[in-house]
């Protein structure tokens, strides 16, 4: 269909001017300098914070890990190292990878993931 009218029978579609599933910063603001603001990611000023759903953090390069404990420290009082699950939680995690059936196996484990 239509863009932001796009409608199917069996998939949901999102209007991509209500909601940017997937933000990427450094193709809507070029020269940003790493500035959390200047990608409109926090507030600044007047100016208030744009909340995407999920911010991938292509065209940062070496910068991705600093930008991205900025964010989470700015945004959300945490960081990666705090983590969301408690310490207990994360070494249990940790200690015993999720088990995938043989069967229902895809690719390469590289992105499985458990918390608590």
């Amino acid at each position: 269909g239509p863009y932001r009218q796009r409608g199917s029978r069996i998939i949901g579609f999102v209007d991509p001017e209500r909601v940017d599933v997937n933000y990427v910063p450094s193709d809507l603001f070029v020269g940003h300098g790493f500035d959390l603001a200047r990608m409109r990611l926090v507030a600044s000023g007047t100016q208030p914070s744009l909340e995407p759903l999920i911010v991938h953090w292509a065209g940062t390069g070496r910068q991705r890990l600093w930008v991205a404990e900025q964010y989470l420290a700015l945004r959300f009082n945490t960081s990666l190292k705090e983590g969301i699950c408690s310490s207990d939680a994360a070494a249990a995690a940790a200690a015993s990878p999720p088990q995938v059936p043989q069967a229902r196996r895809f690719a390469s484990r590289a992105r499985a993931a458990r918390c608590c």
